[in-house]
């Protein structure tokens, strides 16, 4: 009920090794149900830049949230990734491949 009074709703999504991303994105209505289950270039154009945007991110440098200034470093570290840019971004160069959890037998 906390969830559903802030705008989250439960959704499914293709099981194509990247349905963790297309169920976030459909349970904040940021697609359609219909969109999560779509595996379409389109589908996976989307799912592609997203996947860019957030390794770009969690591997730079500066501040995650500008009101608490925790460092990009920080957070790395809480999710139990390197503390040093370059070696994130070693660790997480597979995640940038759409369908990443298929290969790893984790889908």
């Amino acid at each position: 009920a906390h969830l559903q009074a802030r705008g989250i709703r439960l959704g499914t999504a293709a099981p194509d090794g990247n349905c963790a991303q297309r169920a976030a994105k459909c349970s904040t209505t940021t697609i359609s149900q219909a969109e999560a289950n779509q595996c379409d270039a389109n589908a996976h154009s989307w799912i592609r830049c997203d996947r860019q945007r957030i390794v770009d991110r969690i591997t730079s440098s500066g501040v995650a949230c500008k009101l608490g200034g925790i460092t990009l470093p920080q957070v790395r570290e809480a999710l139990g990734l390197p503390y040093d840019a370059h070696e994130a971004e070693l660790l997480l160069a597979p995640f940038r491949k759409v369908g990443h959890w298929n290969d790893t037998g984790s889908a």
